[in-house]
């Protein structure tokens, strides 16, 4: 059984909260980080990198991704000092979803269309 003083929960978005609480994330001594990464478009590149990063240390952290376009709709220009794209990062994250190492929650919001008779 995992110690509660061991994890942490963080939820990150873009702006100076995201900035903030990533920053909770790479605080010493914690064994477990669920990380949840939220970015309603998929597009916001401090999030990719924050997501990124978790995926370079599954040792201790779980990514969770959050967002609300379709999943291949995800921004795929090139982020500046970077070698990856936030599509990449969610092509990565769906690779690993399929083990369980990785999550995406991907509620995709349809558009309700009324017509007048």
């Amino acid at each position: 059984m995992t110690n509660p003083q061991d994890s942490l929960i963080v939820l990150s978005g873009c702006g100076t909260s995201g900035r903030l609480a990533f920053f909770i994330t790479v605080s010493e001594g914690k064994k477990r980080v669920l990380f949840i990464g939220i970015s309603c478009g998929l597009s916001a590149p401090f999030v990719a990198g924050q997501l990124d990063f978790c995926l370079q240390h599954p040792d201790v952290y779980t990514p969770v991704l959050v967002g609300f376009n379709p999943a291949h709709q995800a921004r795929n220009e090139p982020i500046p000092g970077c070698t990856f794209t936030f599509h990449s990062v969610v092509t990565k994250m769906r690779e690993l979803a399929k083990m369980q190492k990785a999550f995406l929650i991907n509620p995709v919001l349809g558009v309700l269309l009324l017509q007048h008779s």
